[in-house]
């Protein structure tokens, strides 16, 4: 994969598809939520489309193929738990980027 492109972005969905209830499990686990995650359809969409649910405060989430780079949006209104904005909650936030980055 050489970068962000539709066809590659149908590739991620596809196995993302396959992984669903693991993801869920880690997302829930890592925000102390009960949530189920269902894959929507993919699609190109412009920063103008962008709900005003996600122009306010929250978490920025990169994945980063070579050189290019998609960012997921999770809007405070999830709700997040506490320890995104708290300073001393930093250890907990190398925590679980060590984790999600994989060996």
């Amino acid at each position: 994969m050489s970068g962000f492109s539709q066809e590659n972005v149908e590739a991620i969905f596809a196995q993302a598809g396959e992984s669903m209830a693991a993801i869920s499990d880690s997302l829930n686990q890592c925000f102390d939520t009960s949530y189920r995650i269902e894959l929507g359809e993919s699609g190109m969409w412009s920063p103008e489309e962008l709900d005003d649910t996600f122009r306010g405060p929250g978490l920025a989430v990169l994945f980063r193929i070579g050189d290019e780079a998609m960012l997921g949006l999770i809007p405070e209104g999830l709700p997040l738990p506490d320890w995104y904005t708290s300073r001393e909650s930093r250890s907990l936030h190398d925590c679980r980027r060590c984790r999600w980055n994989g060996p």
